[in-house]
């Protein structure tokens, strides 16, 4: 992206031409932008259109460093190989400065357990602006408790079984021909245990991502991690007596989601309808944002296709359980995707809400109606009604189309298109008769 001003090439005079660019530093450029214009634009930019406009030339490239290595993935193998270099040859001494995030893509229980990798390589010297750490791991949380960092503030532990590069690595460079027994990660069906202690020494946390975890400790465990603001689980489950209430240590927590795919029968279970309908002790009083997904799909559209839900119904009760003052005092985001509720309930609902009671400023639900088809003019009218019980509150209702009653639609609009073009050709037919007697007579 290039701008050149140039003057008109004719007997103007030299006050005219003041604005011509004659030297190659004078070109005005993306990299030449300031630095807070460029993080402007870069917000609007997917990460792969980063990486593209570096490669421009060298120029972008040097001119985009800080921004193309923000972000890093890595084997374990390979960090491994780093902490053999010396400064010179070392990826992570070279932009220490500049990484803020790093995700280890492979599985390697060996690395978890007997590689430390803080100590050598992720601490707050090597890498004093990393913020965010991803982790795959196959394994419960356990080998953390013996990991210490005090700069990192989010951290997520997932697991995707298929990443297990390090572990191929270390198998196939096998000169001696050693007879290895490796656990086989994908058939691995025993739950992955988790306990807020074993993240105590990340004294800077405050953001923490959990994927397919199970939690099971004590109410009266003493908890030494007090800053955790934000808390999302995915495919997480629990088991009594645990309550989620236990990660809001010190009332800290300020946002709490969780994900869930349609296929978990989780949602359905006791302990997930005691969190939902009947823990109203105020434990998670602190909680600003609450986010209820139980669909596992972006839905960026107002009328989208959904497949068949697994069946959680969107209930007055559980609506009123939200917005009490002694459960949720402090809401005031509450988003439910992915959920069974007829939108004529709902416009009753909202109706039998006193303007005091409600302390939400956005509510957002993404709702799959069973029985109502022409949902347009009842959304429409439902947002309205909104608006006036409720001005300080912003709605952001959609609704989605199950798959069996789109196929529907979609047949039927077929059959009139069919319907339209034989009818169409039968009049053109029609009047070519027409004119072709006309003409003969």
């Amino acid at each position: 992206m290039k701008r050149t001003v140039m003057a008109d090439e004719d007997d103007s005079s030299p006050s005219e031409k003041k604005y011509k660019l004659q030297h190659e530093d004078d070109v005005i450029d993306f990299v030449s932008l300031p630095v807070d214009t460029q993080l402007l634009v870069f917000q609007n930019l997917e990460r792969t259109d980063v990486i593209n406009l570096s490669c421009v030339n060298s120029r972008y490239r040097s001119g985009l460093l800080h921004q193309v290595f923000r972000s890093i993935k890595t084997t374990w193998q390979a960090l491994l190989a780093e902490t053999k270099k010396d400064n010179n040859d070392n990826f992570f001494a070279r932009f220490r400065q500049t990484i803020k995030q790093v995700r280890i893509i492979d599985c390697y229980s060996y690395g978890e357990f007997h590689i430390d990798i803080f100590t050598l390589l992720i601490n707050e010297q090597k890498l004093p602006n990393l913020q965010h750490l991803l982790i795959n791991t196959s394994n419960s949380s356990n080998w953390l408790k013996y990991r210490t960092n005090t700069n990192i503030n989010e951290l997520t532990l997932y697991y995707e079984q298929n990443h297990v590069e390090s572990q191929d690595e270390f198998l196939t460079s096998n000169p001696k021909n050693i007879n290895q027994l490796v656990r086989n990660t994908g058939a691995n069906t025993s739950p992955r245990i988790f306990h807020l202690n074993h993240v105590s020494g990340f004294k800077g946390l405050t953001k923490l991502n959990l994927t397919k975890y199970h939690f099971n400790w004590e109410k009266e465990d003493k908890i030494d991690i007090s800053t955790l603001r934000e808390l999302r689980l995915s495919d997480c489950t629990w088991a009594f007596p645990f309550q989620l209430s236990q990660f809001n240590v010190n009332n800290s927590l300020k946002l709490l989601g969780l994900n869930y795919i349609r296929s978990n029968a989780f949602v359905l279970s006791e302990r997930f309808n005691v969190f939902l309908l009947d823990q109203d002790d105020g434990s998670l009083g602190s909680v600003e944002t609450i986010e209820i997904d139980i669909s596992q799909s972006d839905f960026s559209e107002q009328t989208t296709l959904y497949p068949r839900a697994f069946g959680r119904v969107w209930s007055f009760r559980l609506f009123k359980k939200f917005i009490n003052g002694n459960s949720h005092p402090r809401l005031r985001r509450l988003k439910c995707h992915g959920w069974l509720m007829n939108l004529q309930n709902f416009q009753a609902y909202l109706r039998s809400i006193e303007r005091g009671e409600n302390n939400l400023e956005l509510l957002d639900i993404l709702v799959l109606d069973p029985i109502n088809d022409q949902f347009e003019e009842d959304m429409a009218a439902i947002k309205k009604e909104a608006a006036i019980l409720f001005p300080r509150m912003k709605l952001k209702l959609k609704v989605a189309i199950s798959m069996e009653k789109q196929q529907e639609k979609d047949m039927e609009k077929e059959r009139a298109e069919s319907y339209a073009r034989r009818r169409k050709q039968s009049i053109i037919e029609s009047e070519a008769r027409y004119f072709r007697r006309k003409k003969e007579n």
